[in-house]
């Protein structure tokens, strides 16, 4: 080899040399930046995603419609502003760990949130008009029935089959009716669901 292949040889070894920690720069700066996106990208509101995941899991047990659609809502609503309470003495076991516990209960704003993200992820069954009723319908629930935690668990074991009901026997109530002359004047649309279980000789 002589002088001047000596020298160009050693010039294309500095460029290989350059390229190669050029390409690992851009690879540091690729990494970077995407981790810098990705901890700026804004993370999904709790209450969202926790009506999100419950309507994914309700259509596992039921086709959507508007009636169920406003069961579920007026009662995850609930949930959320009774939970930590005596009345909830069951947890919902189909959310992702850690969800519920983000969200603050005994606030009514905070649970009112439910019914708009509903309309949203309700695939067309739910709408503004069922939003409004809803809101109102849980408050008054809440504030009139002084047990309606147990209405909310009989709704999650029916709806959701969730674990805490394995423990549970299951009681459907007839419809109410009024006779007159032996003839039936009015009935009841709806019955209730009872979920009840014995302990120590009691239920």
């Amino acid at each position: 080899m002589d002088f001047f292949e000596f020298l160009f040889g050693k010039k294309e070894d500095k460029n290989v040399s350059s390229q190669s920690s050029s390409s690992v720069n851009n690879c540091k700066s690729e990494s970077t930046i995407k981790s810098v996106l990705q901890s700026e990208a804004p993370s999904m509101d709790p209450i969202e995603q926790y009506v999100k995941e419950s309507v994914t899991d309700l259509k596992k047990h039921m086709p959507l419609n508007t009636k169920d659609l406003e069961a579920e809502a007026i009662y995850l609503a609930a949930y959320l502003y009774l939970k930590g309470s005596y009345q909830i003495d069951f947890e919902l076991d189909y959310f992702s760990e850690g969800l519920i516990d983000k969200i603050p209960s005994r606030n009514f704003n905070v649970a009112d949130k439910v019914f708009s993200y509903m309309v949203k992820y309700g695939e067309g069954h739910y709408g503004v008009e069922e939003r409004d009723y809803g809101i109102n319908g849980y408050k008054m629930n809440i504030q009139m029935c002084s047990d309606y935690g147990s209405y909310v668990k009989s709704y999650f074991i029916r709806a959701h089959k969730i674990g805490s009901g394995q423990d549970y026997n299951h009681f459907s109530s007839p419809r109410n009716c009024l006779w007159r002359n032996g003839e039936k004047t009015i009935d009841s649309p709806t019955q209730r669901d009872i979920y009840y279980k014995f302990s120590k000789g009691t239920f």
